[in-house]
């Protein structure tokens, strides 16, 4: 099972792990492992049972009880996932792979103040052993700046990295990319072909991809995940004079050795910085530039036109979906007559899943057959058609969509957010501003709930203004990647 699992033959490995299970029920090894394929095949019902079970029989082991938190975090039971985070934490205080997924779900959660996710950050560093230290700068003509990420693929992070890499000026800037991904794919290569020093590190202990940034003298290292990679331990020992966190985490790292995260002046409001470890670099502009999918399907016209009623829309992950936003929208569905509600997202493979959420809606008076749920789509332009069917996106809250913002707008949705108090309640915002829809953002939720109702009251108008959201977009500062990159090259020659 694990062969096949490790060459991503996942049906045959569940084949393999469901036999080794009728040969002994109680083998944790096979419970865990495919615990791990029903979560990533969105069966998180059945992944949160089997995690259930293998923690029982090992009620002492640091990665079960991590494992069972991540699948409850996946099916948006933050509390049960903070419970079993912290036990996992107290087996194991190193356990680095639980700490930092605990620090990723406290970004869902309204109950968790930006102080006391610094504390949580400052608490990694203490366990990764982690020194404060300096490497003194080196002295080259052109500045050596890498990006470390296991997201150079088919990925979010990609969206944003892509036009990064291509626009940098190789006359003063040497471009090196530590990939740490397992599987290449298409994106991959195209990002190699660039010209840039590619170094593979998957399978590399983070000595060794240290010793090799340090035969590369690097001068700036940009962590490109934090904590949602695994590459946080490399830059606790130092590796390079500079480093600098950005993009794929919306936080602290919380480490001593991570010098800079860059962001903006909206982004961002922290002025002190004192829930940061590291010493904020605003840029003037967003922080982010998006590529667009190549060859991306037409805007379609707004489906109400052909329907008769508008459809509200969330392509997030569910782990996003608290019961905060669930109220908010389903605030929007009694006050806008006829409406209906279309989310995506991978857990929804799961119909126990389904069912569980389909019942909040229910409980908040909202008929069943008025909310529809999706899961995966084969291929990119299948879920970029999936906009097609959308009238209106609904952002989430506390944690904004990113990438989902971005290929709502690229497909001409509009999208309705809250402005948040801090980062990760701040992105969608910044966005819609980049691209001038400042009337998109809602300063509460009475304004949100408004905001949705006056946009549902005139499909001719709502169709109008999809049409237009794709040249508006295309035409501003959210796509211009030279331009972004320029700022964050005059940041980098700043630091050396």
């Amino acid at each position: 099972g694990m062969a096949c699992q490790s060459l991503q033959e996942h049906s045959k490995a569940s084949t393999h792990y469901l036999r080794a299970l009728e040969l002994n029920p109680n083998l944790t090894a096979a419970l865990s492992n495919l615990a791990l394929l029903r979560s990533n095949s969105g069966l998180g019902m059945e992944a949160v049972k089997l995690f259930e079970k293998a923690n029982s029989l090992d009620p002492q082991n640091s990665l079960l009880a991590g494992n069972l938190a991540d699948a409850f975090c996946d099916i948006a039971e933050h509390q049960k996932a903070a419970q079993y985070y912290r036990l996992a934490l107290e087996l194991d205080p190193t356990n680095l792979r639980a700490h930092s997924n605990y620090l990723l779900a406290t970004n869902y959660s309204h109950t968790i103040n930006p102080e006391e996710c610094g504390h949580l950050s400052t608490a990694f560093s203490k366990s990764c052993g982690e020194i404060k230290r300096s490497i003194p700068p080196y002295r080259h003509k052109k500045l050596r700046v890498a990006y470390v990420s296991g997201d150079f693929r088919r990925h979010s992070v990609a969206y944003f990295i892509e036009g990064i890499l291509h626009f940098h000026d190789r006359s003063k800037f040497d471009i090196y990319c530590y990939s740490d991904v397992r599987r290449e794919d298409e994106i991959t290569r195209r990002l190699r072909d660039f010209d840039l020093t590619w170094r593979p590190i998957f399978g590399l202990d983070d000595t060794q991809v240290k010793e090799q940034i340090l035969s590369d003298e690097i001068d700036i290292l940009i962590d490109l995940a934090a904590h949602t990679g695994m590459r946080m331990k490399l830059f606790s020992l130092r590796c390079a004079p500079q480093q600098i966190t950005y993009l794929g985490y919306p936080n602290t790292s919380g480490l001593q050795n991570m010098d800079y995260r860059i962001v903006d002046t909206v982004s961002d409001l922290c002025t002190d910085d004192m829930s940061y470890s590291e010493k904020l670099l605003r840029l003037s502009r967003c922080f982010l530039a998006f590529c667009p999918p190549l060859d991306s399907p037409d805007v379609a016209p707004s489906p109400c036109l052909k329907n008769g009623y508008i459809t509200f829309g969330s392509f997030n992950n569910l782990n996003k979906f608290n019961r905060d936003v669930i109220r908010l929208w389903c605030r929007i569905l009694k006050e806008v007559d006829n409406s209906r509600l279309l989310i995506k997202s991978k857990q929804f493979n799961d119909p126990l899943v389904i069912e569980k959420v389909a019942g909040i809606f229910v409980k908040r008076g909202i008929a069943r057959e008025r909310v529809e749920f999706l899961s995966y789509a084969d291929c990119l332009d299948e879920h970029l058609l999936l906009y097609n069917r959308l009238d209106i996106a609904l952002d989430t809250i506390p944690y904004n969509g990113t990438t989902t913002s971005c290929e709502a707008l690229h497909m001409g949705v509009p999208v309705i957010t809250l402005e948040g108090d801090n980062h990760v309640g701040r992105v969608t915002m910044d966005i819609l501003k980049s691209i001038g829809l400042h009337t998109l953002v809602a300063v509460d939720k009475k304004q949100y709930v408004s905001i949705a109702q006056s946009l549902s009251q005139d499909f001719i108008f709502l169709n109008e203004l999809r049409n237009k959201i794709r040249p508006m977009m295309h035409n501003s500062l959210l796509c211009n990647s030279k331009e972004l990159c320029n700022q964050l090259e005059r940041q980098y020659s700043s630091l050396c």
